[in-house]
């Protein structure tokens, strides 16, 4: 049975009245906003969220006020559930609508996934690697792939402002890595042969992580020639000269990447 005349009048009157409520109620969340009442701003702001996930580049402009919210009263849990929104919805529109992606939402992307990348990092950097080194080496690469999946996100947005920063980060991420696993807990009960081949062992399992460190620097030096210069570009270059001094001489990269540049 076909709808009614008055309920097809009453859901076209719902259907226009939707783009008026969403503008009514973000323009109160501004009102709120700009008069200093961050409670009715924050509860008005995260409705809205929730209700319009269109238009697209709207919806991520108030999920990024919202994890600025939460950045401002030190709530870094609530922050990164946003970040993890943001970056939800964009991968959401990336499949329905690319095109509907525009410069201010790759950059609100980056700005999400490297925050997240930073937040996970912090979680890898913190696991000790205590005997047996089996379980608590499983951790610590868990909570690593979390950190480089966001960001080969960041990278994945190509923004340059943040890729020669994520880039450093994971180089950095395999470093310490290698590094902590050759400074790792011994077992206790080792006599002294024993000992010396589980820190053989040690190297041949830190060598590879070692060496992707060395090869992600190097993609990340590469740059210079690309006459994309920053800080964390010449910290890989820094970073080169430390772990390799007889192949990369900071004093001799320096000379190569003005001359490139000039």
């Amino acid at each position: 049975m076909g709808l009614s005349r008055r309920a097809i009048i009453n859901y076209c009157g719902q259907r226009a009245t939707r783009p008026l409520k969403r503008e009514a109620q973000y323009t109160a969340a501004e009102y709120y906003l700009k008069a200093g009442d961050r409670n009715n701003a924050l509860t008005t702001f995260r409705s809205y969220a929730k209700t319009y996930p269109q238009p697209f580049d709207v919806a991520q402009e108030v999920r990024f006020k919202m994890s600025e919210f939460y950045r401002q009263s030190g709530e870094a849990n609530k922050q990164y559930y946003w970040f993890r929104q943001i970056l939800s919805f964009d991968r959401q529109q990336r499949q329905s609508d690319a095109n509907a992606i525009q410069a201010r939402q790759v950059e609100l992307g980056s700005i999400a996934a490297f925050a997240l990348g930073e937040a996970e990092q912090r979680s890898f950097a913190a696991i000790k690697l205590n005997a047996p080194l089996q379980k608590s080496l499983k951790r610590k690469q868990d909570a690593m792939k979390k950190a480089i999946n966001y960001y080969q996100q960041v990278l994945g947005f190509q923004l340059a402002k943040y890729v020669p920063h994520a880039t450093y980060n994971l180089a950095e991420m395999y470093r310490q890595l290698a590094s902590d696993m050759m400074n790792s807990q011994r077992p206790n009960d080792l006599d002294e042969l024993a000992l010396e081949e589980y820190e053989i062992l040690l190297e041949e399992l830190a060598y590879p992580f070692e060496e992707k460190a060395i090869d992600i620097h190097i993609s990340n030096a590469q740059r210079a020639w690309e006459d994309i210069v920053d800080q964390w570009v010449d910290k890989s270059f820094t970073r080169l000269a430390e772990m390799s001094p007889a192949l990369y001489q900071k004093s001799e990269l320096t000379h190569e990447v003005i001359d490139a540049i000039h």
